[in-house]
């Protein structure tokens, strides 16, 4: 009897483990799922192009997956000025220093855009969904700055920048990724006399008159008790706010070729991570 006893007990620790402390019982390490390393905001560089990460934390229920975009539109080189079109443009995005500096933007046509990010970058045309996550989750914005004199002020215009319906991966061709400008209705011809190239700083200013892109112009030459202007980076959570220092372009600047007939914007890339490699810092 002792043992029959016995013997139900021990069935019965046995079934109740079977319910209740399967949590406890030990797992094959390598049957567990691998760790997913924590999305950070990242900087690279590739042939002098800054690149930065878009984590799905910037952008929380819509960013699905991180991803690599140039922090600035692909620029010209020495050779290609006065052949392409070069206006000098502010690309408002995170940075490692925080400071912005002036710089060229390549505008041509859709199909040289796509060959560019496939042979020199190893990566392709943001698709339009990406360029606009990039703009809401960190601001990232291609400003053409402009001065008029009557009335005195500065304008704040987003150059077209070309984006891709679908994920375009073929290396020759944009068949069937629907090619298509970002921002709808951004400035592609420019007035080149009223070019100003500008540095922008973060400079949080709670007496300044905030100015987004293709917002309202910043009057200039008004009196001396007027609040400055600055920019902001459009963003979800926050304004990032620049004060500018601004300049004349000089005649070498200036120069650029006659209007083109075909369509033409600038534009950026979205490469893979191998891309990167080594060049990567926080």
């Amino acid at each position: 009897m002792r043992r029959l006893v016995v013997s139900f007990a021990i069935c019965a620790i046995s079934a109740s483990c079977a319910i209740g402390c399967t949590a406890d019982a030990p797992v094959d390490p390598t049957t567990r799922e691998p760790a997913t390393a924590p999305c950070a905001r990242e900087f690279g560089d590739k042939l002098g192009v800054p690149f930065v990460r878009v984590c799905p934390g910037d952008l929380p229920g819509i960013v699905t997956a991180p991803f690599w975009i140039a922090a600035a539109p692909i620029g010209c080189t020495g050779g290609e000025h006065g052949t392409v079109l070069c206006p000098p443009v502010l690309a408002l995005a995170p940075t490692p220093t925080g400071t912005v500096s002036s710089r060229t933007a390549q505008v041509v046509e859709a199909s040289f855009a796509h060959r560019t990010c496939m042979l020199r970058f190893g990566g392709r045309l943001p698709t339009a969904a990406e360029r606009a996550q990039a703009r809401e989750a960190i601001g990232a914005a291609t400003v053409i700055v402009a001065e008029t004199d009557h009335p005195a002020a500065r304008r704040f215009n987003s150059l077209a920048e070309w984006t891709t319906a679908t994920t375009c991966t073929g290396p020759s061709t944009l068949a069937g990724c629907s090619p298509a400008k970002f921002p709808a209705g951004g400035v592609v011809d420019v007035a080149w006399p009223q070019l100003r190239a500008c540095n922008a700083t973060p400079a949080p200013s709670p007496g300044a008159l905030i100015v987004e892109p293709d917002g309202e112009p910043c009057p200039l030459g008004a009196t001396s008790g007027a609040p400055p202007c600055v920019l902001a980076s459009r963003r979800v959570a926050a304004h990032l706010v620049y004060a500018l220092d601004c300049r004349a372009l000089t005649a070498e600047e200036a120069v650029h070729p006659a209007p083109s007939p075909s369509a033409r914007a600038a534009f950026r890339c979205v490469v893979p991570d191998g891309a990167l490699v080594g060049t990567t810092s926080r």
